[in-house]
């Protein structure tokens, strides 16, 4: 960072340029030249995951300062990989919320984060890819709102049947179509399940960019799916969603506010924050939980963004959820 080396990671640190507190890294100090924001980009990485791999990551990127949070319990060299360690709150101050535990590293070095809630802002021209897309897959002006069965984890993943009624009880109840999305790995399986489905139902599942994705996140009138990345573009776009959470911990991980609904099932051992059950990556929460309970978050859902969508954009700081 132009031979700057930061002393303290307490709010403001001491520039040894500068010989006095300040901000250089990413802003124009007084005294020197301007510190352009990309070059200190390219220059400082945060490590916001508790594990070796994201250490490792850092340390090859050529950082010359690599920030994390310390941990105690991983192998001892992981801490060594980083120039700077946020010493973790105490466990009764602990905030569970894990957004607000990487904003603290964010913090750490004095990067302004405010809120916890994260915004995406959609383009123009992102708006109008997303337009084309509505239009070559003859996708109307009907409402319908968007599905994302799909997790990079199986264990997290609902059955396909039941999504099969979902997607039906969405149609015959509220006339709602279902727009699938997803990755281009998962594609086949989505067609599979599209194949089952009665009703009207696109799959826009490896058809999207990920800037695209959140377009079209913005436009659906409620996101539904698993816990993974979708409800998280959606929620940071302004859109409702509802979410099935198993072995994940919800009040960790749902998106912020009371348009955001979460589904828990009503097993004791949940959240277990296990791979699966005994580390099987089969979630028996998850096989057990009937379409009922969720029809009955949906309809909850559907009756505030129908006929009109309502204000989403002021999010209150809890999540709702359901232990259903």
């Amino acid at each position: 960072m132009h031979g700057v080396k930061i002393i303290s990671l307490n709010g403001l640190y001491y520039c040894e340029n500068c010989q006095r507190q300040c901000r250089c890294c990413h802003v124009k100090c007084e005294d020197e030249e301007a510190y352009v924001l990309i070059d200190a980009l390219v220059r400082l990485v945060f490590d916001l995951r508790a594990d070796d791999r994201g250490a490792i990551m850092a340390y090859l990127s050529g950082a010359s300062v690599r920030v994390a949070q310390y941990y105690c319990g991983l192998p001892f060299w992981r801490n060594r990989l980083f120039t700077h360690l946020v010493l973790p709150l105490p466990v009764k101050e602990k905030n569970r919320r894990a957004a607000e535990q990487s904003l603290r590293i964010v913090r750490g070095v004095g990067i302004d984060a405010e809120t916890t809630v994260p915004r995406l802002w959609i383009t123009e021209q992102t708006g109008k890819q997303v337009r084309r897309l509505l239009d070559a897959e003859k996708i109307g002006a009907a409402p319908w709102i968007t599905l994302n069965p799909f997790s990079r984890w199986r264990y997290k993943e609902w059955g396909y049947n039941k999504w099969v009624q979902i997607i039906a009880y969405l149609w015959d109840e509220f006339h709602v179509a279902t727009v699938v999305v997803g990755v281009e790995a998962e594609r086949a399986r989505a067609a599979e399940l599209v194949k089952a489905c009665r009703g009207t139902v696109y799959n826009l599942v490896g058809k999207t960019t990920l800037i695209e994705l959140a377009g079209l996140l913005q436009l659906s009138r409620l996101h539904l799916g698993v816990d993974s990345a979708a409800p998280h573009i959606a929620a940071a776009v302004g859109t409702p969603t509802i979410t099935i959470y198993g072995p994940s911990d919800w009040r960790e991980w749902a998106p912020i506010g009371e348009h955001h609904r979460c589904v828990v099932p009503p097993m004791e051992c949940v959240p277990c924050r296990q791979k699966g059950c005994n580390g099987t990556e089969q979630s028996r929460c998850l096989e057990t939980l009937g379409i009922g309970k969720v029809q009955e978050v949906i309809r909850e859902a559907l009756g505030q963004v129908f006929p009109a969508r309502g204000d989403v954009t002021a999010l209150p700081s809890q999540p709702q959820y359901q232990r259903l």
